[in-house]
């Protein structure tokens, strides 16, 4: 018998349970899914450093509620939502080769009521990387705080908003929405075809082709030898209420004025008026029903 999900027919096979290390969580285990190689990543970085991507958020309810209601919440968005449920497994401690544990239910152990928050946060041991998703609850005050400790591999910031959406729908006693999983996600990148890969790297050839790097001038009149990186901090005197308030009237993120102003320089020191650099998405443009819903 194997722990095979949805997506038994990726590329890349599921493990299976005779595999030894996982026998001993066989009644505990709903299934085993591979991670994406966002993930891998992530993980293999943080096997180098067990601080890195172990993230925590602390958020204050809007409502007041006791630690049992709180508890009971969290335990039923988890029943719903597979990722708050779901652990990673290294096929070896140096492979950086990982797999999804997707739980049944949540440890007792991962909601905690404390009377303050410990917030250092690490993933060091096998059992660490096998549930990195923990929270911690105060209701000492009129209205309780949580502190979420998670790994960054099961969340971004889209995601998180729609957990909080759904913690406080639940609090509030109303009925939570029916997302899809994440696992529609890793079941779409591992069906995407070499074809298909090839397709945009041709694409991204053929745009780029003929393309030369400007490199930026140097102002010092000589050769610098020190790499070191420097940074240089100060206050700009652009009034921040107003920037907020013109974003909105514009209905843009703030964020792009720095990105413009980026372009803006870049292009003067340049001189040039073609200007690109990247920024990162949280990736939810790929073609899976409901993706703007999956935490």
């Amino acid at each position: 018998t194997s722990l095979h999900g949805t997506t038994k027919d990726s590329a890349r096979s599921l493990i299976h349970i005779e595999t030894p290390q996982l026998a001993r969580w066989r009644s505990d285990i709903a299934c085993v899914i591979p991670c994406t190689s966002l993930q891998e990543a992530m993980l293999a970085e943080t096997m180098s450093r067990p601080t890195a991507y172990c993230n925590w958020i602390e958020v204050e309810l809007s409502i007041t509620r006791t630690y049992e209601d709180i508890q009971d919440a969290l335990h039923y968005l988890a029943s719903k939502t597979e990722v708050l449920r779901t652990g990673f497994y290294a096929e070896s401690q140096h492979s950086g080769t990982f797999s999804q544990i997707i739980w049944k239910e949540l440890l007792a152990s991962q909601i905690q009521e404390v009377d303050s928050f410990s917030m250092p946060y690490s993933l060091r041991s096998e059992e660490d990387f096998l549930r990195p998703f923990r929270t911690q609850i105060m209701t000492i005050s009129e209205r309780p705080r949580l502190l979420f400790r998670i790994h960054h591999a099961l969340y971004d910031g889209w995601s998180f908003d729609l957990l909080l959406h759904d913690l406080d729908t639940r609090l509030r006693r109303e009925e939570t929405a029916s997302r899809p999983q994440f696992r529609e996600v890793v079941q779409y990148l591992s069906q995407v075809k070499s074809e298909d890969q090839e397709v945009s790297k041709n694409y991204w050839t053929s745009l780029l082709s003929g393309y030369l790097p400007i490199s930026l001038p140097n102002y010092h009149g000589r050769l610098v030898g020190d790499w070191v990186t420097h940074h240089f901090t100060g206050r700009s005197a652009i009034d921040r209420s107003q920037l907020f308030e013109r974003a909105r009237e514009m209905a843009i993120n703030p964020q792009v004025y720095f990105q413009a102003a980026t372009a803006y320089v870049l292009s003067l020191y340049s001189g040039t008026t073609d200007v690109l650099f990247g920024n990162v998405t949280s990736g939810r443009t790929i073609p899976v029903a409901g993706v703007e819903d999956i935490i």
